[in-house]
């Protein structure tokens, strides 16, 4: 039996660090700073993750709907597809049924 040696760990980060440092400060009577500024690096990092994935999701949701626009406002008509497609919108990139444009061919994920 191999045995290894090696270990991962995440460790902290600087947020983490800076947040122990004003908690510190703040209980040492250093600073004189609310309790919400010592634990803003906490949620300021918290909030720029949120922020980053809901202009992920928003890019995203404009890309979804400006290719389905383009065919309505083009006159074009979306029929059932017979095969399955790769539909990242959501689904994981499982395999889910589309609906494919007739003129530009265009698909949708069609709801069942």
């Amino acid at each position: 039996m191999k045995v290894r040696s090696g270990s991962v760990s995440g460790g902290i980060s600087f947020c983490g660090l800076l947040s122990i440092a004003f908690i510190v400060l703040k209980l040492a009577g250093v600073i004189d700073w609310s309790w919400v500024w010592v634990t803003c690096p906490l949620w300021i990092s918290s909030a720029v993750l949120v922020g980053s994935f809901l202009i992920f999701c928003v890019v995203e949701l404009i890309r979804f709907l400006w290719k389905r626009r383009h065919c309505i406002w083009n006159g074009h008509t979306f029929v059932p597809d017979s095969e399955f497609r790769k539909w990242t919108y959501g689904s994981g990139g499982r395999y889910v049924p589309v609906y494919k444009c007739k003129k530009c061919g265009h698909t949708v994920p069609r709801d069942n």
